[in-house]
Order: C-alpha cells, then structure tokens, then sequence
C-alpha cells in the first residue's frame, strides 16, 4: 500500500501458495478524501475479483468427481464465466442437473440453473426458445426463494428475471436492494443502466453504465456493460463515445458476435463508411442472412411492448447506422 500527501494506491495480488503462480492483481487509486466511502468498493472488488478466479482455478484442479455435489456446481459456475459460455451453457445446464439429481435441494445448482437461462435469453443466444428459458428460469427462481429468501445470489437472479420478463420498475427497486448490501458488485450497476435505458431515461442510463465501469474496469463482464453504454450513447447522438465504448467492449469480448453490428452502425453513423463496411462484414460472416427487419425483431432481450417510445424512437438511429453501414432491408 502506498500513500501519498492526497492518495491512497492499494496494489492487491492472488498467488496460489503451493505453485506460487500469480492468478490476479488488482490496483486501487483513491483520493484520501475518498477512503470511507472507497472502502466497500475496495473490498467489494476484490471480494468479486478473487471469486471468479478461484472458482475457474479450482474447477480446473478439482477431479471430475461425478458424485461430488461441490465439485459440479464448481465446474458449471466456471462454465458459466466463460467469456464464451453461449457455446459452453449446455454443459453447465448439464452439471447444475447432475448435481440436483444428487441433492434435490441444491440451491446453488437451482441459482446456477435459472441464472444460466436467464443470460442465454438476455444476451439473445437462443432468441427463438425464449419462452422456455424463461419458464425453466422463473421455476429454479421461485424453488430458491421459497428455501432461501435472502440468498444474494438468488435476489439478483430475480432482478434479472424481472428485467427479462420487461417489469422495468420493480427490476429498478430489485437492483437498488443489491447495491444496497453490495455496493461494488459492478452487475447491479449494469442492470439499473438497461433497466433505465428501456424507460427510456437514456442519460441515467449512461450513467450507470459509467459507473459499472469506474468499480470494475478489468471485470470479465465489462463488456456488458460498455455494450449498454455503447447503445445508450448512439441513442443519444454521440456517436463517437459509442464507438469508443463498443470498442472496449469487442476487446473484452471479441466473440460477441452482436457487438461487431452495433460498432458498424456507430462507425456509420459517424461517418466513417470504411470501418462501418469492415465490421458489418465480421458481422455477416457469422449471420450472413440478417436483414434490419429481423435484426429490429431481435435486438431486445425484452417484450418489445414493454419499452417505451422514447426507448423505441431513439433506438431507431442504431437501425439507421446499420442500414447505411450496408445491412439490407
């Protein structure tokens, strides 16, 4: 830790004590006058930061015990922090099962189970089996809340659920409740963005997902949230802020494969026609059959009547850019 006359910098590492391998590292720069209310963010990260990298570090040492209840929820969960977990969700669903199978009452398999239908339908991987994602996902819901009433894990699944079904306000009072006990988990941060985003209150959105980022800048969900701020920021005009962000967040994650279609239509919108055309195309190798139509009938991982009109109106721009990018009718 080293302090300066109006800083604080904490430097905080994760080094695996039997093969004193470094596994993390974090830096914290904070204003002396910032320190109190700093302090839960700090411990929040590193709290959220560890997590992730123990579990994908255990679920790689761990012995595929196939009778180990632990030991499955661990491997899922590791699954599902996958940068690319569109293509590893079906064997974690497949884990989260087989532990179930050994403890009907398994909470973190039911969580695991309805959390993972939940990002499949949020991040539109599977658009047309929507409604089955979101069944299974609201029975694991409701089984957890009826055993374990005030599990995190579980309240911010149902937030997420609550955006999904489009109950925007009650999703906002949900996630407020989540800041409240965790003030650093940069996700509840990202969902208060879209929540404010689909009402329509586009600059509160923006500002949330600025926030998401200023907790959690080397999160491995970032680009969720820069993808948000990335829309959000081209629904309000500024084009070459949601260039700057969608950037970010194709660096996070370069295989969303979405994300390449968005950053075409705010290359477009800006006028750069040259890098519109190069990503439009990234894009339709991997979806060589979207037109605007289908893409204005799959941008939304909500009911699209449960929007509002100025959600609807200012969004129109990003099929305007895709459309002068080249994307066909």
């Amino acid at each position: 830790m080293l302090v300066e006359a109006a800083r604080l910098r904490i430097n905080a590492q994760l080094i695996d004590a039997e093969t004193d391998v470094h596994l993390w590292a974090e830096r914290f720069d904070k204003s002396r006058t910032e320190l109190l209310q700093a302090h839960d963010e700090i411990v929040g990260r590193i709290s959220r930061s560890v997590g992730i990298q123990l579990v994908r570090t255990e679920a790689k040492r761990v012995k595929r015990d196939e009778s180990n209840v632990a030991d499955l929820v661990m491997r899922a969960r590791a699954l599902t922090y996958d940068a690319k977990r569109k293509q590893a969700a079906a064997e974690a669903i497949e884990l989260f099962r087989h532990a179930l199978r050994l403890d009907p009452d398994c909470i973190s398999a039911m969580v695991g189970i309805g959390l993972t239908r939940i990002y499949q339908v949020v991040n539109l991987d599977q658009p047309e089996a929507r409604e089955e994602l979101l069944h299974e996902a609201d029975e694991m819901i409701a089984r957890v809340l009826a055993l374990a009433p005030r599990d995190f894990d579980v309240l911010k699944a149902r937030a997420m659920l609550l955006r999904a079904h489009g109950r925007f306000s009650a999703a906002i009072i949900a996630t407020e409740a989540l800041i409240a006990r965790n003030p650093a988990d940069p996700t509840a941060y990202k969902e208060m963005g879209l929540n404010n985003l689909y009402l329509g209150i586009t600059e509160e959105a923006a500002n949330w997902f600025r926030r998401a980022d200023a907790i959690a800048p080397r999160d491995p969900e970032r680009w969720t949230w820069l993808q948000g701020l990335g829309r959000a920021l081209m629904q309000l005009g500024d084009d070459r802020g949601a260039i700057a962000a969608l950037s970010q967040a194709l660096d996070s994650n370069p295989d969303h494969v979405r994300g390449k279609a968005l950053l075409a239509a705010a290359q477009a919108l800006a006028g750069n026609a040259n890098a519109a055309k190069q990503h439009l195309e990234e894009y339709r190798s991997q979806e060589p059959n979207m037109t605007i139509g289908r893409f204005a009938e799959q941008r939304s991982s909500v009911p699209p009547d449960s929007v509002s009109e100025v959600y609807h109106r200012e969004s129109r721009r990003i099929l305007d850019g895709l459309r002068t990018a080249g994307m066909p009718d």
